[in-house]
């Protein structure tokens, strides 16, 4: 009778999901925090203002995301400190992980992550404010939703300066909220993470981080030679 109670309740309780995250800080140069490694055991994990972290395979208990702080319990051992959290859904999924905030008052936005649809010389703009965004580049006009991201290819020659901005309604008017000057290259795609000022309203901060964009690999074919001797008869 217990063996088949204990297999309802299993069977009764969801899994945790399981994500893949790469994280960033938005307001601090750097936060040293911590994730759940194997066993429980504190795994350190350092987010930095100006790159993503590596890739990152964990569980989320109760549906959420949990970065830690490390601290120790009173008989001096290793304790993790829920330092920031946020929900994920049922079934997991890739996420991009943008910490904003400072000291002990952080906060998470879960971006859902495409992986690498975005070729060279695209950018890629995250609207994490809480109102739409207007986005005014060269070859777009947009609106962006709140907790929408846009791709875009601007009409913008190689090796050149854009210039872009960003909008927020204000009445039935949409003002400048913030500019932005980047260098074209066709090698490199840039992630733009936008949110409030909260020191300013209607300005918006953000974030740009580039990740390259390795060529693909020249498979040089083989010498005559060899191509020669491929197609020798084997020694019988």
């Amino acid at each position: 009778m217990l063996p088949l109670l204990l297999s309802a309740l299993l069977a009764a309780s969801p899994a945790a999901p399981v994500v893949e995250v790469r994280a960033l800080s938005f307001d601090e140069p750097r936060i040293a925090l911590a994730v759940e490694g194997d066993a429980g055991k504190p795994q350190p994990l350092t987010l930095h203002s100006h790159a993503l972290t590596h890739g990152l395979k964990l569980r989320c208990p109760e549906g959420r995301l949990t970065f830690y702080r490390e601290g120790k319990d009173p008989e001096g051992k290793p304790l993790l400190v829920p330092a920031v959290a946020a929900a994920v859904p049922p079934e997991g999924g890739t996420f991009l992980a943008v910490v904003h905030g400072r000291g002990e008052r952080l906060a998470m936005s879960l971006i859902p992550d495409t992986g690498n649809r975005t070729g060279g010389g695209t950018l890629r703009i995250f609207n994490l404010c809480n109102r739409p965004l207007g986005l005014n580049f060269p070859g777009a006009r947009e609106v962006l939703a709140p907790g929408r991201d846009f791709l875009l290819r601007p009409a913008v020659k190689a090796e050149d300066y854009g210039q872009g901005q960003f909008l927020l309604a204000d009445g039935e008017e949409w003002k400048v909220a913030g500019g932005l000057r980047w260098l074209q290259l066709e090698d490199v795609r840039t992630l733009w993470f936008v949110m409030p000022d909260p020191s300013q309203p209607g300005i918006v901060s953000f974030r740009g981080i580039e990740e390259r964009i390795a060529p693909e690999p020249v498979v040089a074919p083989p010498a005559n030679g060899a191509a020669t001797a491929a197609r020798k008869p084997a020694a019988r």
